[in-house]
């Protein structure tokens, strides 16, 4: 049974590159926005309002002002950063894959295939519960990059209060009003697919930002990445390395009282090693982790595979290290206390300040000794 903090994820760890299937990995590289400056070359915007009997299409490429290009291409970056899956479409020579290849053709092809796929993605929001709001297709390219991309966002219009300044019975106050139809901010953007042609399998690799997707997912939670892409898909990087993190922590608390402090910091040690490598294999990290309780690794190794695989066709039994999230815990360790107290110290002087070899447990107490140079309360942040 998958660990349902596993789903929610950690608040604390997010960014990084995105490309992961299924027993295999993908390069990070391949995450389109996820390194260079973007520039994008089209755009088109349509209105999809499920309160109304009918959509408004766009039938010219909008211009995008130099206020307008920053915000897409945030939302392109938010996406890199924050997606928990990728894959590929159901379909390999389905209608939406069938609209990417057009929407990378001529301006003509872009704005037919556009209206098409806001055709579908419109007709997929009738539950009344789907929140009204634009289709928007894009295609970008990253400096330096002669590959183009597609980008498909559905967009969720804020309303927000703004204020001006107007004489009332001929005296100045402010007036506070309500302004509708305003572009979310990148870290208001929920559905997005940021889509390129494979160059090994001829079809598209697509990275997905959809808070609602998963591989449980039905009805009105699936209506974008299922319905309106149909998309077959696979967890990030992202996902699996933080899911990883979660699910290490949790096996170490059923377990915590098997081992003694010098083999936990073993297994703490060996986490880091292998999250500071581009890949996790669980057998051998189970190994490094566990060299004195073999009887214990089958039980690491089928919890992580168990957890990280539930719902998907196959069994994750490794991943690419996504570096973002990996990082922190690499630079410093934090170890937590009584009290709420921390001790934080960079990971390379640890042994340093606090040899495991002198860790004493007796009953449920940890006795510390802790050899330091300096002493003092630090003040201020």
């Amino acid at each position: 049974m998958a660990n349902p903090q596993l789903a929610k994820g950690r608040g604390g760890r997010g960014g990084g590159a995105i490309a992961a299937s299924v027993g295999q990995s993908a390069p990070a590289a391949t995450i389109p926005g996820a390194t260079g400056a973007v520039q994008i070359e089209r755009i088109i915007q349509h209105q999809l309002d499920n309160q109304t009997p009918q959509l408004v299409v766009s039938q010219e490429i909008a211009t995008l002002s130099a206020e307008a290009h920053p915000l897409f291409v945030s939302y392109i970056a938010a996406t890199a950063s924050r997606a928990d899956w990728c894959g590929t479409f159901a379909e390999t020579d389905g209608e939406v894959a069938q609209a990417c290849r057009a929407l990378l053709d001529d301006d003509t092809s872009f704005v037919t295939a556009s209206q098409g796929l806001a055709q579908r993605l419109f007709a997929r929001m009738k539950p009344k519960n789907i929140a009204a709001g634009d289709f928007a297709a894009l295609v970008y390219r990253e400096d330096g990059d002669a590959q183009r991309h597609v980008a498909l966002l559905k967009l969720d219009p804020q309303t927000r209060l703004a204020r001006r300044f107007a004489p009332v019975d001929g005296r100045m106050r402010v007036v506070y009003e309500r302004a509708d139809n305003l572009l979310p901010e990148d870290r208001q953007l929920q559905k997005c697919a940021l889509i390129t042609a494979s160059a090994t399998s001829g079809g598209f690799d697509v990275t997905l930002l959809d808070n609602q997707a998963g591989p449980r997912a039905e009805g009105v939670a699936a209506f974008f990445y299922k319905g309106f892409l149909g998309v077959a898909l696979a967890p990030s990087p992202r996902r699996l390395t933080r899911g990883f993190l979660d699910l290490t922590d949790l096996w170490l608390d059923a377990h915590r009282d098997r081992l003694n402090p010098e083999e936990l910091f073993k297994f703490y040690a060996a986490r880091r090693a292998v999250l500071s490598a581009p890949q996790v294999v669980l057998a051998p990290f189970a190994a490094l982790a566990l060299p004195t309780q073999p009887a214990l690794r089958a039980s690491l190794v089928e919890q992580l595979a168990g957890s990280l695989s539930e719902g998907l066709d196959g069994r994750v039994d490794r991943f690419d290290v996504d570096a973002a999230i990996a990082a922190p815990l690499l630079n410093y360790v934090t170890l937590e206390l009584d009290g709420g107290a921390r001790l934080r110290v960079r990971a390379d002087r640890l042994t340093t300040l606090l040899d495991p070899k002198n860790i004493r447990k007796t009953g449920n107490t940890y006795e510390l000794v802790l050899s330091s140079l300096t002493l003092k309360e630090v003040s201020g942040a």
